[in-house]
């Protein structure tokens, strides 16, 4: 809704969402979803055999002689609209492996919706606030060139992003490992430790 329904008290603002997925947060997913992946079958059968593992015979007709995506649509529109926020996300995070650009497309929706996590580097991360996102967006695109630096700051992004047990000791220490890693580099040296 626009601006206008809450200024007028009509509706209310709507509150940051973290532990859990809206209607209109759902709704606007299994839409995008939808309109993008629904005529791609590859990707639909990977769905139901490695992130559902449902059995891919009952998404076949007629003795196999063709896939139904409009069947697995309708159990993928039931997973998005009614089952945990846990399965939500890791869905999109399972599509997202499978085709990275389409996480541009979901950061704005989580964004509108006030949804406290962004696609970051595949991964669905919890976060603070616009400067955190764009801190680590900036410095997995300078680290690039350095893969061993790179590597690193993804493990320590992986360990963040645990939900049920973010690990940010091992993740501050994933973090210097990087720095570790480009000082080695600029000083030509495998020895060089931070303290």
């Amino acid at each position: 809704m626009s601006d206008f329904w809450v200024r007028n008290g009509f509706e209310v603002e709507k509150s940051l969402q973290i532990k859990d997925l809206d209607r209109s947060l759902r709704n606007h997913i299994w839409s995008q979803f939808s309109g993008i992946f629904s005529r791609q079958d590859q990707l639909l059968e990977l769905i139901i055999i490695n992130y559902f593992y449902e059995p891919i015979d009952e998404f076949y007709v007629r003795n196999w002689e063709y896939f139904n995506s409009s069947r697995v649509m309708v159990f993928i529109k039931d997973k998005i609209l009614n089952d945990t926020i846990s399965v939500v996300c890791w869905l999109l995070e399972f599509v997202i492996v499978h085709h990275p650009g389409f996480q541009q497309i979901f950061n704005p929706i989580f964004s509108e919706h006030k949804f406290q996590y962004q696609f970051i580097d595949g991964l669905i991360t919890p976060i603070t606030d616009e400067l955190e996102i764009q801190s680590i967006e900036k410095s997995l695109e300078i680290l690039s060139p350095f893969v061993w630096a790179r590597g690193h700051i993804q493990t320590a992004l992986k360990m963040l992003s645990d939900r049920k047990n973010p690990d940010y000791r091992n993740s501050i220490k994933e973090s210097i490992s990087a720095v570790e890693a480009i000082v080695n580099l600029r000083v030509n040296s495998q020895n060089v430790l931070l303290k």
